[in-house]
């Protein structure tokens, strides 16, 4: 069983509940923020106002995708001033970041299954 196999049930599960599970912040635009993450991942440099993530949601997503470690209370209130709610907020990061760790997973396994 390769490691891909072994976790894909697991791996879908998450997607499923994050992606398409009930929520404060519409399918849809969670489904935007993997969505965008997957871009970022994979190098693409396409601004994040054109990745279906509507403002204020774009900056944020581009920011947990590629600097998290960054994000300070200064973002998060800038989020709230927008009049996004802490819920809202938590299941945006958590789609940008599932959404970029499982594109970087894929990624992974393909890099193992080509032997590099």
């Amino acid at each position: 069983m390769s490691h891909a196999d072994r976790y894909a049930a697991l791996v879908d599960a998450l997607e499923r509940s994050v992606f398409d599970g009930p929520g404060h912040v519409p399918a849809t635009t969670r489904q935007a923020a993997r969505d965008h993450a997957a871009r970022a991942v994979s190098g693409s440099t396409e601004p994040p106002q054109t990745s279906g993530v509507p403002d204020p949601w774009a900056r944020h997503v581009d920011k947990v995708v590629r600097h998290a470690y960054t994000i300070t209370d200064a973002d998060i209130e800038a989020l709230k001033a927008a009049g996004r709610s802490d819920d809202e907020i938590f299941e945006t990061t958590v789609a940008a970041a599932v959404g970029a760790g499982v594109a970087r997973l894929e990624r992974a396994l393909s890099l193992l299954k080509e032997g590099r």
